[in-house]
């Protein structure tokens, strides 16, 4: 290949080692040092997301815990408001049998004496309306009348 330079190859790096020696010390540094920081910053970051991450994973469990226990909470007070409710209706179940039961033996015949008093009497008012006009025309047939 005569006067044309070659390349160097991927695994030749004699080249690269020795242009990186020929930058100027404060460079060379510079380079190391931003290296350095930014291995630090990674190794913060890193620590940064792992307790990040630990304290989602303890929120996480604290809330599932919360939330589970919320709801054993809450069925449990379900469960005792079912229970006084069950007993509520009971009560009040045997309050309405009783009643349908004195409505069916006692009221209900009183009921339909009291139906068949009030049919006589709206009868005997009639009657008796009928009577005071009667006597309310007699009189006023006895003052327009001459003796």
């Amino acid at each position: 290949s005569g006067n044309s330079k070659e390349l160097p190859t991927h695994h030749d790096t004699t080249h690269f080692n020795s242009s990186s020696s020929s930058l100027p010390p404060s460079s060379n540094n510079n380079h190391q040092d931003s290296s350095a920081n930014t291995s630090t910053s990674l190794t913060n970051l890193k620590e940064s997301i792992t307790k990040t991450l630990s304290n989602l994973n303890s929120t996480y469990t604290n809330l599932k815990s919360t939330t589970v226990q919320h709801r054993q909470n809450e069925l449990q007070e379900t469960r005792e408001q079912h229970g006084k409710l069950v007993m509520k209706l009971k009560q009040v179940g045997e309050a309405f049998d009783y009643y349908q039961l004195l409505r069916s033996e006692s009221m209900i015949p009183w009921i339909g004496a009291l139906r068949e008093i009030n049919d006589k009497v709206v009868i005997v008012e009639s009657s008796v309306n009928e009577l005071y006009k009667d006597i309310g025309q007699k009189r006023r047939k006895r003052c327009i009348e001459p003796e």
